[in-house]
């Protein structure tokens, strides 16, 4: 059942074949002057693909490969709610693709920009902004369809390997934008509140210890909850409440 409809409507896709990266690209597009609302990006192959703090991400041929060019509506620390609208989105398509099949599945929301399928990565989330003066932000996804690089002390995992699904990476670009749309019109509309709820519902170890690297130190504490920016919020030892904008975390075994 196909539901893709209303946000082809303001939505323009570009189709590539190999890229460096759909994100590379998408700022390419941007430095041209080239009409730049709301297009979307996608290539059958990237040779430079690239997650968050510029760590090499192997593009297998058969994911998904993604960006989203957007007009910046509000301060860039705001801007990064973006994460959590498109998080939820590849939750709610890769919900609806394991019901089709009735595959019980566990996934999972890992702050700020990854989604687990059975406690391994599938799809990760890149923010970047673009532009004279940042006027623009891009959301890079990448989803494994087909298959899934292999990573020391990193699990990960594909939509074909957890049996949920083996289609093409259109169709799966297609159910994202779906519940992409949703999600934004929320967010645009000023509803985060009822966005970082649903969010928190689907939290990887909410209310656990773990730890958050912000590249600056490393903060050890409850994971208490997001705060209505998006910050992550821990309580460490000493009862302090830390808010924390940015940074990698760890889970504790």
């Amino acid at each position: 059942m196909k539901k893709y409809n209303s946000w082809q409507n303001y939505f323009s896709i570009i189709n590539l074949g190999e890229v460096d990266s759909t994100n590379n690209e998408a700022k390419r597009l941007i430095s041209n002057n080239t009409p730049n609302n709301h297009i979307i990006v996608t290539a059958t192959k990237q040779t430079e693909g690239r997650g968050r703090y510029g760590k090499k991400w192997d593009s297998i041929k058969g994911n998904l490969f993604m960006s989203i060019i957007l007009p910046c509506l509000a301060p860039l620390d705001t801007m990064s709610q973006l994460s959590f609208v498109t998080s939820l989105a590849i939750e709610r398509a890769i919900t609806e693709l394991s019901k089709r099949r009735n595959i019980t599945c566990n996934i999972e929301l890992k702050w700020p920009n990854d989604v687990l399928l059975n406690n391994k990565k599938v799809s990760g989330i890149l923010l970047e902004t673009a532009g004279q003066n940042n006027e623009y932000i891009i959301v890079g996804i990448g989803v494994n369809i087909k298959d899934s690089p292999n990573i020391v002390d990193y699990n990960t995992t594909s939509l074909t390997k957890e049996n949920i699904c083996n289609i093409d990476s259109i169709e799966m670009l297609n159910l994202i934008m779906v519940y992409f749309d949703k999600y934004y019109q929320l967010w645009v509309n000023k509803d985060f509140l009822s966005l970082r709820e649903r969010w928190l519902k689907s939290a990887k170890d909410l209310k656990k210890q773990i730890t958050v690297n912000t590249g600056k130190s490393k903060k050890v504490g409850i994971f208490l909850d997001v705060d209505f920016s998006g910050a992550i919020r821990l309580k460490l030892d000493n009862g302090e409440i830390k808010k924390i904008h940015t940074g990698e975390v760890f889970f504790c075994a």
